[in-house]
């Protein structure tokens, strides 16, 4: 076509740079996946929610005795999830505002069924819906719906937010299946998101207090059954399954060293690669690390030190990044 001629030639460019704003490309598990970015419902929705959760939650936890850890404790968790996962996927991240209101929704909330099983626990007047309910997203989801929140939004949303919300607690991550929708993929990704910022939490909070907080070692060492810091892994078949990728089984373990083999094995089940560099800029993988060097047989560190490599590579995450 003569120069000056290709009358839509401006129009397919704008176009495409929309079409590309409606995905978002994140690394999943070492696969990069596109993302719906498609609106599910308005800010002003989201914004009606956190309003009516931030109403009735403190209402629904006034009877836990005020010491009890999942009063004000997870509110707290809450909170730090909600500023973390700001910072990790505002921004560069390319969100549109409506979906990134959506998740730090999602992650507010996503804990507050651990209210209802810690009210059962305490022997405290609990709604029939909610008794001999086991798994706190069910009753996290239950308790959306009697305060009405999940009536706000429109129904693509409200499906993401009960399946994404149930999915987080399961003992394992979901599934992203070949033939997943473009809703099924988003609600893949917001429940791997609250599954990792829980994994999150535990590494940049836990992991120093346990290597080196005498008390903590103690009270861990006596709840778990272990016995003691001995200098090796034990059983040594923990050290094949962490080669392997695989969780190891707390009680299972006999040795301090074999326990926080088990908590570096987190790792396996982080999904999202943003939030595994945060776990690595946390220094907990350098701390765990440099613990089991100074701990462990020259052969045993060597194994645990080889697969964490590879591992965080598949994330794109060159050790060397943290140990010389």
């Amino acid at each position: 076509m003569p120069e000056g001629r290709d009358v839509f030639g401006a129009a397919r460019a704008s176009l495409s740079a929309l079409m590309a704003q409606q995905t978002v490309r994140m690394s999943l598990r070492g696969q990069e996946v596109d993302i719906d970015n498609r609106p599910l419902c308005s800010v002003e929705q989201v914004l009606a929610a956190m309003e009516i959760v931030d109403r009735e939650y403190p209402q629904f936890i006034a009877p836990l005795p005020e010491d009890h850890p999942w009063k004000w404790g997870k509110v707290v968790h809450a909170g730090h999830t909600v500023e973390a996962v700001q910072e990790i996927f505002g921004g560069d991240f390319g969100f549109c505002l409506e979906n990134l209101a959506l998740l730090l929704f999602v992650s507010g909330v996503h804990d507050i069924g651990r209210a209802a099983e810690a009210k059962g626990k305490e022997n405290l007047p609990l709604d029939p819906e909610l008794k001999g309910i086991k798994d706190h997203g069910e009753s996290t989801v239950i308790l959306l719906g009697k305060c009405v929140v999940l009536d706000l939004f429109p129904s693509e949303a409200r499906c993401l937010l009960e399946w994404s919300i149930r999915a987080h607690s399961g003992i394992k991550s979901p599934e992203l299946k070949a033939e997943a929708t473009s809703l099924d993929r988003l609600m893949y990704f917001f429940a791997c998101v609250v599954r990792d910022m829980d994994k999150l939490a535990l590494f940049a909070g836990k992991t120093d207090i346990y290597l080196y907080d005498k008390p903590e070692k103690t009270r861990q060492i006596g709840l778990n059954d272990l016995e003691g810091e001995q200098g090796t892994i034990n059983p040594p078949s923990h050290i094949a399954v962490f080669e392997a990728g695989e969780a190891i089984i707390r009680k299972e373990c006999r040795s301090y060293e074999s326990y926080m083999l088990q908590f570096l094995a987190w790792i396996f089940d982080v999904n999202v690669s943003r939030v595994m560099r945060a776990i690595v800029d946390s220094g907990a993988i350098r701390s765990l690390l440099r613990y089991f060097l100074d701990r462990l047989p020259a052969a045993e560190w060597a194994r645990i030190q080889a697969k964490t490599r590879a591992y965080l590579g598949d994330h794109g995450i060159d050790i060397g990044d943290i140990w010389p």
